[in-house]
């Protein structure tokens, strides 16, 4: 009997426009054609675009005959925020890390670099010679210096009680 579509027969077909309603029930990575009065289904190739529907991917694209997307990527460099993306809407959300939780702030004067409000601190790295004739620091490197220069001839404590007007020398 025929079904009404241009004479085809029931599961058969004689052109490949008879098969495309079967197909659309396959989704849209999958292509029907007529082969020998049959209609014939495959996935589409690789590659082909399509749309999965979901906001947070993007550049769908047909794998094996189903759409998917790349995961939208919401990172926002912080290492202090959880960044994820509203299945909703596609939009990001940035929110900030637990307080405390341990993270890399970049900085090689610092130490013990922990998130607080959303943003990576850390505390200055101890570069204390307890020498009280150099002046301390951190260079950008992160190595300590301790300049016995710039400090001659200010006054300062040797420690020993039998001493008086103790001053820096080079």
């Amino acid at each position: 009997s025929l079904d009404g579509r241009d004479g085809a027969d029931e599961g058969g077909c004689k052109e490949d426009i008879d098969c495309a309603d079967r197909a659309d029930e396959l989704g849209e990575c999958a292509e029907a054609r007529c082969d020998a009065g049959n209609c014939v289904f495959a996935p589409k190739i690789d590659g082909a675009p399509c749309d999965d529907n979901d906001f947070c991917t993007n550049d769908d694209g047909c794998v094996s005959g189903e759409c998917t997307g790349n995961l939208r990527d919401c990172g926002d460099g912080n290492p202090c925020t959880s960044d994820v993306c509203d299945p909703s809407s596609g939009a990001c959300i940035n929110t900030n890390a637990k307080t405390g939780m341990s993270c890399e702030d970049n900085d090689p004067c610092t130490v013990n670099d922990s998130c607080s409000n959303g943003s990576c601190q850390g505390t200055p790295k101890p570069c204390d010679d307890e020498d009280p004739c150099t002046l301390d620091s951190c260079r950008p490197d992160g190595e300590c210096i301790h300049d016995s220069n710039s400090l001659v001839g200010m006054g300062c404590n040797d420690g020993n009680p039998c001493t008086e007007l103790d001053v820096c020398q080079s």
